[in-house]
């Protein structure tokens, strides 16, 4: 009986925590970062994605909200994203599960290029 109760437990606490980054994700792709045509612009221009420029403001936007404050690693820091990139590519790009409720096509595309490049800082 108390395993079962443990178990009910884990289960709400999960439920609930799983629900409330999901009600805060709600609207987020409304709010994006940068415009769909801006980040194709940059893309078929060649120019150079950085976390600085480009990365940085797209986590702050998209997954800040759940990731930073939360014992989870700093979306926001250069340093604790790079040490995540292996978990990025599979949670953002191929399971497409990270934010909840993915991320549009484009911004997709920004992160996989970024990476592509290098995943570079900034433009020095």
């Amino acid at each position: 009986m108390k395993f079962f109760l443990k178990i009910s437990l884990v289960l709400i606490f999960f439920g609930t925590v799983l629900t409330a980054c999901d009600s805060k994700h709600e609207n987020i792709n409304d709010n994006q970062a940068s415009s769909e045509e801006e980040i194709i612009d940059k893309i078929e221009n060649k120019e150079k994605i950085t976390f600085n420029d480009d990365i940085k403001p797209l986590f702050q936007v998209k997954c800040a909200i759940c990731h930073n404050g939360s014992g989870l690693f700093d979306t926001q820091d250069f340093q604790a994203v790079s040490k995540k990139i292996a978990e990025i590519k599979t949670r953002v790009l191929v399971l497409q599960n990270m934010p909840a409720g993915g991320l549009p096509e484009a911004e997709r595309e920004l992160i996989s290029v970024w990476l592509e490049e290098g995943a570079l800082e900034n433009n020095l």
